[in-house]
């Protein structure tokens, strides 16, 4: 058995280990151990996790995105709204106030449980590679957040110094073209313009846009 982390509860004094396909639970007193198994396919690739402040468990597989284990229930909930976002294969994870920070093979995610949301994060914040190494994470002491990856060594993170961008940014078209030729040079405040009538003829066209965020504008 590959045991990729442990921790101990401090309520219940449980000891949790991990393997590609179960989780195992071991009471630290009397050293009984119970094996946990999906119920099926989509859980497997199980490997590596981490405990929130609520005593769940986080799990980070490989291949089947971010699974979530209700210690109370014994049930095992894939996050479906991560998998969406195309992330897939979760090398390392982490937990900090409310926050599941993962290393993938895509950069770094972090998953806001109460809100619901998740961020990215890739080389344009900085971060020292776009694919995490394998169970290379940690926290520290101070509150940091280390992460391994690529080939100019590992990211480190202050989790109280992000923060979620909650501004839908609103596409503005700025530009429309027939036969190549602008026919809306200007932008219009005002969004008076909203239909555009074609002649039968007027095949050929285009449009520029832009958006109001400027987070990122490439």
């Amino acid at each position: 058995m590959l045991i990729c982390s442990a921790y101990c509860g401090k309520e219940k004094k449980t000891l949790w280990a991990i393997s590609n396909e179960a989780l195992y639970r071991m009471d630290i007193d009397t050293h009984a151990v119970e094996k946990i198994v999906p119920g099926d396919s989509t859980y497997l690739g199980l490997f590596t996790f981490c405990l929130d402040d609520s005593g769940n468990i986080w799990i980070g597989t490989i291949g089947n995105g971010l699974i979530k284990f209700d210690t109370n229930t014994s049930s095992f909930i894939p996050l479906k709204d991560v998998l969406q976002r195309d992330i897939y294969s979760i090398y390392s994870i982490c937990y900090d106030d409310g926050n599941v920070w993962m290393g993938t093979d895509d950069g770094l995610f972090c998953y806001n449980i109460a809100g619901n949301h998740l961020m990215n994060f890739d080389k344009r914040e900085n971060t020292q590679g776009q694919v995490c190494y394998p169970l290379s994470c940690m926290k520290g002491k101070d509150g940091l957040l280390y992460f391994g990856g690529g080939t100019s060594g590992f990211t480190v993170i202050d989790p109280k110094r992000i923060s979620h961008n909650d501004h839908k940014p609103k596409a503005v078209i700025s530009d429309f073209f027939i036969d190549h030729e602008s026919v809306h040079p200007h932008y219009v405040p005002d969004d008076s313009l909203s239909t555009i009538v074609l002649d039968y003829d007027q095949a050929n066209f285009g449009f520029q846009f832009s958006s109001d965020n400027y987070y990122i504008p490439e």
